[in-house]
């Protein structure tokens, strides 16, 4: 939660002035690339352009910038690989390695 909190009071910061968080940024802060990358998406002039990164994919670039664990990040990327196994057995039936190894032909050759 160090990414998301930090982000918020680093905006508080930079629209209201709220200087008293300073001490929390600094220790909350993410390191400068996943800084930057967050401030792609979330900074002052986004938000008074009222963007929306809930949809299309580089909401996945916003998400991995917005994890702190690297276990986490992992297991993000894993899911935009290989869905949940509901999704797998409503899609695919059951079938435990063999639905997973389908899913993985039909991505490749675009069929999802």
């Amino acid at each position: 939660m160090a990414a998301p909190t930090w982000l918020a009071l680093n905006l508080a910061l930079s629209i209201v002035g709220l200087s008293e968080a300073q001490p929390a940024l600094a220790r909350l802060a993410p390191s400068p690339l996943r800084r930057r990358m967050l401030h792609l998406f979330v900074n002052p002039a986004t938000l008074l352009r009222r963007r929306n990164i809930t949809t299309g994919p580089l909401r996945f670039l916003f998400l991995l910038a917005m994890v702190d664990r690297p276990l986490a990040a992992a297991r993000l990327l894993g899911r935009a690989v290989w869905p949940e196994e509901a999704w797998l057995a409503a899609r695919y039936g059951t079938g435990g390695v063999r639905v997973r190894v389908r899913h993985t032909f039909d991505a490749m050759r675009g069929r999802l």
